[in-house]
């Protein structure tokens, strides 16, 4: 479940951001998780984050517009 892709990343990299420029803008596609080499990486990608976080009635995580509950909830 996760996405190979070749951008350059280095060890200590894991857990940071992906991104795809368009022009003046970026778009977060996913998080790297696992490299084998500076141009051979593997990602979670966004949709995999997001259906964890809706199977999980968490999208509070990810989406800023969801409120978050109340502490006692949580627990």
């Amino acid at each position: 479940m996760f996405d190979q892709t070749t951008c350059v990343a280095f060890p200590g990299s894991s857990g940071g951001g992906v991104f795809l420029k368009s022009g003046e803008n970026s778009k977060y596609v996913g998080m790297l998780v696992r490299g084998a080499g500076e141009g051979f990486n593997l990602i979670v990608p966004v949709r995999r984050m997001v259906d964890y976080c809706q199977k999980n009635k968490i999208m509070w995580a990810l989406d800023a517009d969801v409120k978050m509950p109340p502490e006692e909830e949580l627990k």
